[in-house]
This record gives structure tokens, C-alpha cells and sequence, in this order.
């Protein structure tokens, strides 16, 4: 039993002593006749009376948190007047309680400068929910018309930029590109054939033109050799340009080879296939053969009630949790707020960037985002 329960005790056993102290006074008159013996009830009952109203006014006062020394400070007396044969007995109850001592309710009321305290600076919170997205996120289809021959990755596989993702069949391509990589080597050694007829043109009309200066020969000698020097650096300046053309041929045969394999087009990690190999393809974009997104360009979209729209800052700060790790809490800022809002649900839809992404974070995932807001009561 605590201080507490002994406490009201106590005065239960001193109210009980009071209205129950004159009792063989009430046996004794009971005695004396018809008329005293009413009396006397009514006395016993007012006494009964007694200590029930004495009980709930010190049970009270210890309920509603006046204290143990204000019940205890109670004063409890009961006067019975003298059983007469005409009147009932009077009863009085004098209660005196100490003082409750002030609340701090109280005391912040009674001093004004408490109430002039500065104001506090209070985090308000929107709520918002949404799903993660990421940023760089494209469908790939096939390059060319064609039949897939070879599918490299599955999914989930984690890329780089570059990496070969499927090869369509490519045995035509490869046959041109050998067609002009012959193409090229012959234009090179008709350049090479052209490159040594002027080089033996010149180094005759050089010979030709001492021995006229001698006049061992007629000069229509070396009129001639320099006709025919012309016509090689013609056929010289031909050959050049047929090796050009060769490269350019060869070039865009590797090129045509090169187009026949898709690639990642950055480092990434890829979300579906639905390439197989002996698929036909039409070189269309809607082919949508597979996609690919980068997991550090996930961020998180969350809709937010059209009334908190005022309150919205960038770079506001932002908890967020997934529904896949519900004990889990990521911090994040707002980067981004929609210029239309959404009419049928009533919403704005916010972007948020996550201070730090988790490794298994993938796209639509679902999440709950909680933006905090400063305001000044």
C-alpha cells in the first residue's frame, strides 16, 4: 500500500469515529420510547449521511490533485446536539482546506513578462506520396531492319557506355565492308603506279632538256616528255582522289557493320529485354527491345496537396521512406516543382533529390515523402 492509500485511510477512520461515536447513545434513547427511538434514527442516519459525503470530499480532493496535505488539513467536526423529545438532531460539517498551491498555469498568467517570450521557429510538415523515378531513362530499339541474331545481356545485367547490348544479323554488312577494303587497296596502288610515272616522267624530261642544251637532241624532244609528265600527274591527281573516295566507302561499310549491334548509350543497369534472337525488326524506335536506366539519376516523385503549394521552396528539405525498408528514413532536397498541376487528383507533383542513393533503389518503387517547412508561431 503506498503513502497515498494509507493517507485516506486515515480520515476514513476518523470520519467513521465521528459519526459513529454516539451509537450506544442511540441504543439507550431507542429504549426510552416510540418517539425517542425515531429520533434516534434519524440521528443514526444523518451520521451514515456523514461520513459518505466526508469519504467523497477527501476522495475528491485527492483525485483532482489537491494533495495529500490539503486532505490532511481537513477539518472534520460533528456536533450532536442533545436528542430532545420534540426535535430532530442537528448535524454541521465545517470543512477547512489549506490553499492549493499555484499551477504553473497560474504562475505564467500572474507574470506578464512571461508571456512576452520571443516566438519559436517550428517545423510544419507536408505530407506527399509517389514513387521513385529515374532521369535518364530510355527504351532502345533496333538500329536497322532486320533479324536479331545475338541477345549479350539479361536483365538487371549493369552496363557501361558502349557495352554491346544484341547484334542483328550482319553477313551483308560484312561483305561490303570486305568490298571496300578491296576497293581501297587497289586505289592505293593506282596511286603508287601514278606517284612513279611522274617520278619517270620528270627524271626523263630533266635528261632530255641537258642533251638539248647540248644540242644533241631537238627541243620537240622535251616538248613531248612534258606532255606526257602532265598526263601522269593527272592520272596522279585521279589516283588520289580514288583512294579518298575508297576510305570514305570503307569507312561508312564499318559504320554499316557498327549499326548492325546496339549499344549503351551510358554506364547503367537495364530494367527489361525483349529481344530474342531470330526477332524481326523494323529499325523503328516502337520496337522497344529493351530499356535502360542509370541508378544515379533516381530521384523521387511525390504529389502534393494544391493548398501547400504556396509553402513549397527549392531546395527545401525532405524525409523520405520506401515501402521497402519502412524502418529506413533517407534525407533529400527538393529540386524541382511542376508548372502544371494535376486536376483531377488536385495535386502538384515535386521532385526530390536524395542525399545519398541506396545501391538497390530501382525505378517505381514505391515511397512516402515527408517535407519539412519552417513557420513562426
Amino acid at each position: 500500500m503506498t503513502a497515498h492509500d494509507t493517507d485516506i485511510t486515515q480520515l476514513a477512520a476518523q470520519l467513521k469515529s465521528l459519526s459513529l461515536e454516539s451509537s450506544d447513545h442511540v441504543t439507550s434513547v431507542g429504549q426510552s420510547g416510540t418517539h425517542s427511538e425515531n429520533a434516534s434514527r434519524q440521528s443514526f442516519w444523518l451520521r451514515r449521511a456523514t461520513l459518505v459525503l466526508g469519504l467523497g470530499a477527501v476522495a475528491g480532493m485527492l483525485y483532482t490533485g489537491a494533495g495529500t496535505e490539503i486532505a490532511q488539513s481537513l477539518m472534520v467536526k460533528v456536533k450532536t446536539a442533545h436528542v430532545l423529545s420534540d426535535d430532530a438532531p442537528s448535524v454541521n460539517l465545517e470543512l477547512s482546506a489549506a490553499s492549493p498551491p499555484q499551477t504553473a498555469r497560474t504562475q505564467t498568467q500572474a507574470n506578464p513578462a512571461n508571456m512576452l517570450s520571443p516566438p519559436t521557429v517550428l517545423p510544419k510538415q507536408i505530407i506527399g506520396s509517389g514513387y521513385s523515378r529515374a532521369k535518364r531513362d530510355v527504351i532502345l530499339g533496333a538500329p536497322l531492319p532486320g533479324q536479331i541474331a545475338r541477345v549479350n545481356i539479361v536483365e538487371g545485367a549493369v552496363v557501361k557506355k558502349g557495352d554491346s547490348l544484341f547484334l542483328l544479323e550482319d553477313r551483308g554488312a560484312k561483305e561490303a565492308l570486305s568490298e571496300a577494303e578491296l576497293e581501297l587497296r587497289k586505289s592505293r596502288l593506282e596511286l603508287e603506279k601514278a606517284e612513279l610515272a611522274v617520278a619517270l616522267y620528270a627524271d626523263k624530261l630533266g635528261r632530255v632538256r641537258r642533251l638539248v642544251e647540248r644540242d644533241v637532241v631537238p627541243r620537240t624532244a622535251a616538248t613531248d616528255i612534258q606532255h606526257s609528265l602532265a598526263s601522269a600527274q593527272l592520272e596522279l591527281q585521279l589516283a588520289q582522289l580514288a583512294v579518298i573516295a575508297a576510305k570514305a566507302e570503307l569507312t561508312a561499310a564499318k559504320n554499316d557493320l557498327n549499326d548492325h549491334v546496339a549499344r549503351a548509350p551510358f554506364d547503367g543497369q537495364v530494367a527489361t529485354v525483349a529481344a530474342a534472337p531470330g526477332m524481326m525488326t523494323s529499325g523503328e524506335q516502337q520496337d522497344a527491345l529493351l530499356r535502360l536506366f542509370d541508378p544515379q539519376s533516381l530521384i523521387v516523385d511525390v504529389d502534393i496537396a494544391e493548398r501547400s503549394f504556396s509553402q513549397l521552396t527549392i531546395g527545401g528539405p525532405a524525409r523520405i521512406t520506401f515501402d521497402t525498408w519502412p524502418d529506413k528514413t533517407f534525407q533529400g532536397q527538393v529540386r524541382q516543382i511542376a508548372a502544371v498541376f494535376s486536376k483531377e487528383r488536385g495535386t502538384v507533383r515535386v521532385s526530390i533529390k536524395l542525399d545519398e542513393i541506396p545501391p538497390s533503389l530501382r525505378p517505381n518503387m514505391a515511397a512516402r515523402a515527408t517535407l519539412l517547412i519552417s513557420r513562426t508561431q
